[in-house]
Parts: C-alpha cells; sequence; structure tokens
C-alpha cells in the first residue's frame, strides 16, 4: 500500500520470476550479465526476499532483491503474475534505487549511479529494459 495515496496494489508472488529483456551492455560500462549467472538466477529453489519496493508509474513496480548471494533490482507491471530480474546483481550488490522524471536511478555497492530506462514494449506489452547508463564511476563518499 501507498502510504500517500493509500492505493493498494497486488504484487506478484516472489517465487515466480524470470531474466528481464536488457541491453548486454551498459553505457559508459561493461556487461550487464555474466553468462555464468543466468544459470543460477533461474534456479526456481533461489530464495528471494524483498529489500524495497517502489511504485514508479501505473505501469511500472520495481524493487531490490535478494535472489540467492545476489542484491539486484527487479520489476513487475501491476497485475502481472511474475517479477522480472535484472542482471545489474552480477556486477555489484544494489544499495538504493529511486525513481525520477521517467527513469530509475540505482546505486551500486561500488558507489556508481546508473540510469535505467524501463518501458512498456510497443509489439507485446511487457516491460523491457530500453537503456542503462552509468552516470557517476564510483562518487565519492562522505565520511562525515
Amino acid at each position: 500500500m501507498d502510504p500517500f495515496s493509500e492505493i493498494t496494489l497486488t504484487l506478484p508472488n516472489l517465487s515466480s520470476f524470470c531474466l528481464v529483456d536488457e541491453p548486454v551492455g551498459i553505457i559508459n560500462g561493461g556487461n550487464v550479465l555474466d553468462e555464468d549467472m543466468a544459470g543460477p538466477l533461474l534456479q526456481m529453489d533461489t530464495v528471494i526476499s524483498l529489500r524495497k519496493v517502489i511504485r514508479c508509474s501505473e505501469l511500472l513496480i520495481a524493487a531490490i532483491i535478494d535472489i540467492g548471494p545476489l542484491c539486484t533490482v527487479a520489476y513487475c507491471q501491476p497485475g502481472s503474475t511474475t517479477w522480472l530480474v535484472s542482471g545489474l546483481g552480477s556486477k555489484g550488490s544494489v544499495i538504493d534505487m529511486m525513481f525520477y522524471e521517467g527513469m530509475l536511478y540505482v546505486i551500486d555497492e561500488f558507489n556508481d549511479l546508473l540510469a535505467i530506462n524501463v518501458r512498456q514494449d510497443n509489439d507485446n506489452g511487457k516491460l523491457r529494459v530500453s537503456r542503462i547508463e552509468r552516470l557517476l564511476d564510483a562518487a565519492p563518499m562522505s565520511l562525515s
């Protein structure tokens, strides 16, 4: 439930997930998904837990999830039955995220800031990641 609007949405069961269709590479960065990680991500007996959930728009819910040893981003559409899991966690754990002006912004464990463009596919209506861009590489940490 959104505490401000009091809108309640039913999310897919955490045991129902698959890899999201996303670009192979990150603009200003490396590959999104290590080929060796695809197998473990799709193991149906892998334990998944939610860390953070945000309603980005009427068509997009994003979550930070732990899936086995990885901490990554997952997406779903309200009313869908499946979470779409990103391969971002294979490169470093996702620490936090926010949605602003149509883009999902993610900070990873290396303090990199990534901008992710998640859109509804015009052909089939399913979610897909059309662009991932590294905006900041190892942003400085405050020690205060």
